[in-house]
């Protein structure tokens, strides 16, 4: 009983507070700057570059027009 109770009652729960707060943390008057498209659920993590970070920023720049 105890399993089916979390399962309808506080999971649904824990994921409408994890999206209020993540649409929470990004102030509705600031403007984002241009970059690649985020994916679902991981954003932009693998699209950061690891190494010679300045020419991926740099590319992006041109072609996302910063």
């Amino acid at each position: 009983m105890f399993s089916t109770w979390i399962q309808f009652v506080f999971l649904p729960a824990l994921l409408v507070t994890l999206v209020i707060l993540s649409r929470r943390r990004i102030p509705r008057g600031l403007k984002l700057p241009p970059g690649p498209p985020p994916k679902l659920l991981v954003g932009n993590a693998f699209d950061m570059p690891k190494e010679r970070e300045w020419e991926t920023f740099a590319e992006w720049a041109r072609e996302y027009g910063m």
